[in-house]
Formats: C-alpha cells, sequence, structure tokens
C-alpha cells in the first residue's frame, strides 16, 4: 500500500470516529420538544468551531448556520433538535403502558 492512500484510509476512519462520537453524544443529551437547550447548545459549539459560518437564532430559539458563497446555486440542510418524548403514567397487567 502506498504512503497517500494509507493515510486516506487513516483519515477516513479518524472522521468516522469523529461522526461517531457526535452522534452518541447527540443521542444521550436530553432533548424532548420544548426542551432542546443542551442540544441547541451542544450544535452551536459544534458550528462555532467553524468560524467561515454566521450563526442566527430566531425569535423560537432555532439555530440557523449560513456561509455566503459565490455561486449561483444554494444548499440546505435541515434537521430537527428534538426527540420524541412521552410520559408513561401506568402499566397494564399485560405490561401495555400508559
Amino acid at each position: 500500500m502506498n504512503v497517500k492512500k494509507g493515510l486516506t484510509v487513516q483519515y477516513t476512519k479518524l472522521l468516522q470516529e469523529i461522526i461517531i462520537n457526535h452522534y452518541e453524544t447527540l443521542m444521550t443529551l436530553p432533548g424532548t420538544p420544548g426542551d432542546e437547550s443542551e442540544i441547541k447548545k451542544y450544535v452551536r459549539s459544534i458550528i462555532e468551531s467553524y468560524p467561515q459560518y454566521d450563526i442566527v437564532e430566531d425569535h423560537l430559539g432555532s439555530i440557523f448556520a449560513y456561509k455566503k458563497g459565490t455561486s449561483p446555486y444554494k444548499v440546505m440542510v435541515a434537521g430537527h433538535m428534538d426527540e420524541v418524548g412521552f410520559m408513561i403514567v401506568g402499566i397494564t397487567k399485560q405490561g401495555m403502558l400508559h
């Protein structure tokens, strides 16, 4: 294997580890609807590590990162910060959740 290919493989594995770590962190942060503050703080800290992006927060608490460019094309990537949340108030004898 040549050195360049070996470095590319190592770099790819490193990126995969970084992405997996981000997913693990996001999956463990609390984020039920109306209480996404921990997720927002984490996502914002990641975006802030890229100084070429400007961050805007609207009156509803959503955050937007954008980068001005010269291309006529525009790309948008969107996602949700909250998770599905529910409260169990009872369990039947058959094991059903309420």
